[in-house]
């Protein structure tokens, strides 16, 4: 269980009183709960078992025997448990916490995200939660606005998430790991929320219970056995006339990885019957092997980092 302490903090309120003349001022001296920064990072196991995203959290069939979990005070005096774990693909969240069965303020459960683990006082926009409703099952993605709310963003896609409710709340998530970091093998904080039980605000969560707006509060995540690799592509388009025999063509490459690329060479073999004239860049960067037909075109790229893309427009004649 997570555990969060009491820090006071003292701050003056001026009363103003009049007699005549005489100005008085005192100074109140009041204590609250602050938010108090999350813990070390724990790490999240990878997994064999892939869950069923049907709004239970079973571990009995071991679905989340092999899980993280940790325990949070929710609403009625129970204690609510949340599980995580990764298949390398996807993160899968669940928890189970009090009945809000009886609820009419549309009860939910969110998962909060750090995904640049800013550990910001307020949610920015890189901050997500992710929502599914209690009682219907909806889903609902949302941004922080960097003033302590969330805005609906529609465009964040990918994820699901299913939850019931009877004698206990149960909501369960499945979500890419591209969407929960930004940069593949890196923290990234998270909480998980059950909120709205009795009324509007009525919140619990883990860990800290009570910042679901304070990323800096939240917990921060590493995941086991992560491999990260680039993941560059490469297509080749070009024009033939024949009339005059001019090939002209472009080849394109690009990181659709989340890590960079280093040493990145392209080698393009020209067909037999092509003479090679030159490309953009040409040397050094790009050389023909030289001979008259056919032949190969080698470009030394170096290094192209998550999202970089390079075009070589090429000539030939055939």
């Amino acid at each position: 269980m997570t555990t969060q302490s009491l820090h006071p903090i003292s701050f003056p309120v001026r009363v103003w009183l009049t007699a005549g003349a005489l100005l008085l001022t005192l100074l109140l001296i009041f204590t609250f709960q602050s938010p108090v920064a999350a813990q070390q990072a724990i790490t999240v196991p990878l997994t064999q078992v892939i869950p069923t995203v049907d709004g239970a959290c079973s571990v009995a069939n071991n679905e989340y025997g092999d899980a993280f979990s940790a325990t949070f005070a929710d609403a009625f005096a129970t204690t609510g448990t949340i599980f995580l774990k990764h298949d390398g693909t996807n993160l899968y969240v669940c928890m189970r916490g009090a009945s809000s069965v009886n609820s009419t303020v549309g009860p939910f459960a969110a998962v909060y995200l750090d995904t640049d683990n800013g550990k910001e006082s307020l949610a920015e926009a890189d901050d997500l939660s992710l929502r599914v409703a209690i009682q219907t099952d909806a889903n609902s993605a949302h941004r922080g606005d960097g003033a302590g709310s969330y805005t609906p963003d529609p465009t964040i896609t990918g994820w699901n998430a299913n939850a019931s409710t009877g004698n206990l709340d149960q909501a369960e998530w499945q979500i890419p790991l591209s969407l929960v970091s930004q940069q593949c093998g890196n923290p990234f904080g998270i909480a998980i929320y059950h909120q709205s039980i009795n009324n509007i605000g009525d919140d619990y969560g883990w860990p800290s219970n009570q910042f679901p707006n304070s990323p800096k509060t939240w917990q921060p995540i590493s995941l086991a056995g992560i491999t990260c690799n680039p993941d560059l592509t490469v297509t080749k388009d070009g024009v033939y006339d024949p009339a005059t025999g001019h090939i002209s063509y472009t080849i394109s490459l690009k990181n659709n990885g989340s890590v960079a690329a280093t040493d990145v060479k392209l080698v393009d073999t020209l067909p037999a019957e092509a003479h090679f004239v030159s490309s953009t860049p040409g040397a050094p960067t790009c050389v023909h092997s030289g001979e008259f037909l056919g032949g190969t075109l080698t470009c030394t790229l170096g290094t192209m980092n998550p999202g970089d893309s390079q075009s070589i427009p090429a000539q030939a004649w055939r």
